[in-house]
């Protein structure tokens, strides 16, 4: 049980965390809570030293340039409900901490404490979510997605490859979220947010009985909802319009189609059609389905051609959506593809007419191949496919090397097209990797999306038809 709080001075009655510690690491094994309270400043400050190896829910953080020397000694403080952390080295006899609630002896103990507490008091507006920390934390983790790309390319073998740390985005929009939490209504925030959204919402968790749910998917929620509230009408929601695409969610619609009629700045509005058309395919391909698609882009193109977003446009984009509805929408006949395997040897999606055609676009630059090679194989296994007119049919996008190398170890079995550019993927409007196309014996689409189950399912009930 953890010794109780006593009171060293004011600060607005915020409770506040001190952790000390003596290694690499700050905050360390030794843990003290200090409690600050309203009452006039007292005379002595008391902390309580908590045992050696606390807890970790009573450890700090450690905050990325804040860490002591091997050797030396800190003492760190942050205030509840606070991002930051105020380190300052302890010297002399303010090392020297008493335990067990008894009074410090030292009155360099007790200035050391007030003036620690005062400082982060009167820091703590600048320790509290900021456009600048949110900026920080994007571009840590954008630089080392960079350098994981690079080391990625520099791997010689698939040994090597799987053996790189991917950058976790889980951690990131962990501390995107805790910076942004508590601002979410004001204008800045709107920004930073659309980018955890983009990063969160593709983040899922599998629980006790094997069945996956959004990882983010409370705090994608919570955005959702200060939006609806706060920025409705806001010029700055074009960032966040896409953003509520990624999470392509019912509610992200509705909120999607309220900003459409709402939001009186038309680019705005117009980024917010483009939203809707792009979650509406989620929808199926029925006739009121399509026309409200279609209905939008048309809004999108008049009203906001020319917003950029990242690194294309709201026109792009529509067109790239008319494209989709055209050609790969359930139903249409999927274009052929035409282009050659890991020895350069022509090949041809028409080459497989008259097989039920699951076509996977893939590649091992973001990892994960091992899963989906696995899932590969066990499907061409099973009974319900082997000896079926059924094909899994490959298109990967890494160095042709890199797909040949695999093929020789016995890891890739089946047909595929090598294609490092992307060039057959830009056909098939592939962004993410990787995506599933299940086709029919003339490539009428049947299914487009994640590899997995309902791919199977659907495949199974084309073979039955």
């Amino acid at each position: 049980m953890d010794p109780k709080p006593v009171p060293i001075g004011s600060a607005s009655g915020e409770l506040l965390q001190a952790t000390r510690c003596s290694d690499e690491h700050c905050p360390g094994p030794f843990s003290r809570r200090i409690l600050v309270d309203n009452s006039p400043p007292r005379s002595a400050a008391t902390a309580i030293d908590s045992p050696r190896n606390p807890p970790a829910d009573r450890r700090g953080s450690p905050i990325d340039g804040f860490g002591p020397k091997r050797g030396s000694a800190r003492v760190c403080l942050s205030l509840k409900n606070s991002t930051g952390f105020l380190c300052l080295p302890e010297t002399g006899k303010a090392r020297g901490l008493s335990g067990g609630g008894r009074r410090l002896g030292s009155e360099a103990m007790r200035m050391r404490s007030m003036i620690l507490v005062s400082l982060l008091a009167l820091l703590s507006p600048a320790l509290a979510g900021s456009p600048q920390q949110a900026a920080s934390v994007r571009t840590a983790y954008e630089k080392s997605m960079e350098a994981y790309g690079l080391k990625l390319k520099l791997a010689k073998t698939t040994e090597d490859r799987e053996a790189i740390e991917r950058p976790s985005p889980k951690e990131a929009a962990g501390r995107m979220w805790t910076v942004i939490r508590g601002d979410l209504a004001q204008e800045w925030a709107i920004e930073p947010a659309a980018w955890f959204m983009r990063l969160a919402a593709p983040l899922i968790e599998v629980d006790e009985v094997g069945v996956a749910k959004p990882l983010f998917r409370d705090e994608i929620a919570t955005v959702e909802a200060a939006v609806a509230q706060n920025h409705v009408k806001s010029p700055n929601l074009a960032p966040m319009c896409m953003a509520l695409v990624a999470a392509g969610d019912q509610q992200a619609l509705n909120l999607l189609r309220r900003i459409q009629k709402e939001n009186p700045d038309k680019k705005v509005a117009g980024t917010a059609a483009l939203g809707v058309a792009m979650v509406a395919k989620g929808l199926g391909d029925e006739g009121h389905v399509m026309r409200e698609r279609l209905t939008m882009l048309r809004r999108a193109i008049i009203d906001a051609a020319d917003v950029k977003l990242d690194q294309t446009t709201v026109a792009k984009l529509a067109d790239e959506e008319l494209y989709i509805i055209m050609n790969l929408s359930k139903g249409t006949k999927a274009p052929d593809l035409d282009g050659v395997d890991s020895g350069g040897r022509p090949m041809k999606l028409s080459d497989f007419e008259g097989k039920v055609v699951m076509l996977v676009f893939w590649n091992t630059k973001l990892g994960g191949e091992s899963e989906l090679l696995k899932w590969v194989s066990a499907l061409r296994r099973d009974a319900r496919f082997k000896d079926q007119p059924f094909e899994v049919v490959g298109v990967n996008s890494d160095p042709r090397e890199t797909l040949r190398q695999m093929q020789a170890e016995g890891r890739v079995d089946w047909p595929n097209f090598s294609d490092p550019n992307n060039e057959l993927g830009k056909v098939y409007r592939v962004g993410s990797w990787p995506l599933a196309y299940v086709l029919g014996g003339e490539r009428t689409i049947h299914y487009v999306g994640a590899v997995g189950t309902f791919a199977e399912v659907t495949a199974d009930a084309v073979l039955n038809e």
